[in-house]
């Protein structure tokens, strides 16, 4: 369910609430494929006890490295009053 949410509105329930969104480059929804292969990727990240979460810190962009490869991008969402 969460992977479907964030594929085709661009967020899960807790991202949503956290005014987060997950996009690509055009600023789109990533999309059923993407999302799970990122989720796929994201899960390979954790299993050296979570080390691979460590690319963020080095990458400029300051993206995992699963969003890297899938082009994702998380990203804030403005406040409706301004």
């Amino acid at each position: 369910i969460q992977s479907c949410l964030q594929a085709f509105l661009g967020a899960t329930l807790g991202e949503a609430l956290m005014r987060l969104r997950l996009a690509v480059a055009k600023g789109d929804s990533p999309g059923l494929l993407r999302i799970l292969l990122r989720s796929l990727l994201q899960s390979l990240l954790l299993l050296p006890c979570g080390l691979g979460y460590l690319w963020v810190i080095v990458d400029p962009a300051r993206q995992t490295l699963g969003d890297r490869i899938c082009g994702t991008w998380l990203i804030c969402r403005p406040h409706a009053d301004g």
